[in-house]
């Protein structure tokens, strides 16, 4: 195992001779027979602990453990107690997100404060299988089914060679102590379940199972990596700049090939997720008008290119996003979402200010913001699209009135209702309806 160990680091020139090694050590059985494997190959490197407080007890001994393991090793130990479920609350995140990011901004921290130059982490040939199946099953693209990298950055994983069942057994041989946590065996989370009811039958399908995916996964990072080469001269010849804002010629992007790996590589670095490129995607081929957010971004999709720029506090003001489980809106026009039955609408008919939809229909999150020239939509009870424009100047709107006019629009960018005016017909309620988003507007 120590030959192997060895000759991977050197393969994937994971460490350099001028390099200061820290370990990322669980107490769990991966990390412990990385750090012994690092000090049997002679490197000197310190150990950095994440007590995350999960487990009550168990977690307070895994880091006794590690702090022991440390100093029978006479390694530097350095430990860090994080509020794991509190930050998971406040960023709205899962759990295991949470984690994940504490423990590589305290890395991160750590590298800053005493010079660390590599972090080496425990991940073995098993996570990158159960990671491949994890993105599959999400849906990914490339980028998540090539797996992780020997080396990305300040991170290192000299274990990516080794199966478990490697790891078992030099576990087994050198009768190490490890700390067992005992949710690796429940299958709450997919990780586990992927492990615990898909890796085995996987396996046992041929014997060269296992080493048909990892090579397959070492091709597609191949191919990732000339994936990003393309990607970036695709950029260098797409993407520009013009006064303050990010520009992509609208006509150049709808004829190219692959189209929507390319929307979602030219906007990944605003922010933009792939399931707005999908929505992007599908708008290209539609009316101008569109537009999307990201956490620091605004793109908006005219009629000759798409136009990005940073989200300001005025764009703020002038739009909001309405989620699933949103029950007001204060800005920028004050609106009451309600979910009812059908039974509890005695009409489908409402005053102009109270919009009735098929929650079926509709898909979230929705967004208002300003009409914008080339809005259309389907007004209630007729059959053919309209302009927003036209039917305001027919509704005999003042100035003002066409100036302050919102709409509201769906995930897919289809305008469903000109507020305070009239809604779309193909969200309109019908006899195969069950759920009924109500939404008042309050003047």
């Amino acid at each position: 195992m120590i030959a192997l160990f060895n000759e991977y680091i050197a393969r994937h020139k994971l460490f350099e001779a001028s390099d200061k090694l820290l370990v990322g050590l669980s107490g769990g059985r991966d990390s412990v027979v990385l750090t012994h494997l690092m000090h049997q190959a002679g490197y000197e490197f310190a150990i950095a602990h994440c007590h995350f407080h999960l487990r009550g007890a168990e977690s307070d001994e895994d880091a006794v453990f590690s702090r022991q393991l440390a100093e029978t090793l006479n390694h530097t130990f350095h430990q860090q107690d994080f509020d794991t479920m509190q930050y998971a609350a406040d960023h709205k995140i899962s759990v295991q997100m949470a984690a994940r990011q504490l423990r590589l901004d305290w890395f991160d921290d750590l590298c800053n404060q005493f010079g660390y130059t590599k972090i080496v982490l425990a991940h073995h040939a098993d996570d990158q299988a159960e990671t491949f199946f994890i993105n599959l099953i999400r849906g990914s693209s490339l980028a998540g089914l090539k797996g992780m990298k020997p080396i990305h950055g300040k991170l290192t994983r000299p274990l990516l060679f080794a199966t478990r069942e490697q790891i078992n057994a030099f576990v087994v041989t050198h009768r190490l102590a490890f700390r067992e946590d005992r949710t690796n065996s429940e299958t709450d989370y997919l990780r586990n379940k992927i492990r615990h009811t898909l890796m085995k039958p996987y396996s046992e399908l041929h014997a060269a199972a296992r080493l048909g995916l990892q090579r397959s996964m070492e091709l597609l990072a191949d191919d990732h990596q000339l994936f990003e080469a393309l990607i970036a001269r695709e950029k260098q010849r797409l993407l520009y700049t013009e006064d303050s804002s990010f520009v992509i010629n609208r006509a150049e992007l709808i004829t190219q090939s692959g189209r929507l790996s390319l929307i979602y590589a030219l906007l990944r670095d605003f922010g933009f997720s792939s399931a707005q490129a999908s929505q992007i995607d599908e708008n290209l081929d539609r009316q101008a008008g569109s537009r999307f957010f990201s956490p620091d971004y605004v793109l908006d999709m005219n009629r000759d290119r798409l136009e990005i720029r940073v989200l300001t506090e005025d764009i703020l003001k002038l739009q909001s996003t309405i989620a699933e489980n949103t029950n007001t809106l204060e800005h920028p026009v004050r609106l009451k979402v309600d979910h009812k039955q059908l039974s509890d609408i005695s009409s489908i008919r409402q005053p102009a200010h109270i919009a009735l939809f098929d929650k079926e229909k509709l898909t979230f999150p929705l967004e208002v913001r300003l009409w914008q020239q080339g809005d259309r939509f389907v007004p209630f009870g007729m059959k053919g699209s309209k302009l927003i424009s036209d039917y305001l100047i027919d509704s005999y709107s003042t100035r003002a009135e066409k100036e302050k006019a919102f709409v509201l629009i769906d995930a897919t960018g289809t305008i469903i209702w000109l507020i305070g005016y009239r809604t779309d017909d193909r969200f309109r309620i019908d006899q195969e309806t069950k759920h009924i988003l109500q939404i008042t507007y309050i003047k």
